[in-house]
């Protein structure tokens, strides 16, 4: 749970906010021990991956490489010596 809530805000804070639809539909989903952070906005991918005309500015893949770094030691903290 908190490593998703991390990762949703870090994508709210890196995504654009010309507009606020981005940001409000950035969502999270848990099923036991998988976790999804998304955008439902239809127009998500645009930002992420840029266009012809609209330069790319992640937000997504920043968000997702903080949680690859964070994770390990959220794990070593709620586990601790205990493997």
């Amino acid at each position: 749970e908190e490593e998703l809530a991390a990762t949703a805000a870090d994508m709210a804070e890196n995504a654009p906010k010309d507009t606020l639809e981005l940001v409000e539909s950035i969502t999270t989903a848990r099923n036991g021990m998988t976790g999804l952070v998304y955008v439902k906005a239809p127009h998500g991918w645009v930002p992420e991956y840029g266009t012809t005309t609209h330069e790319a500015e992640p937000y997504a893949l920043p968000a997702a490489i903080a949680a690859q770094k964070r994770f390990p030691r959220r794990v070593r903290q709620k586990i601790g010596r205990r493997l």
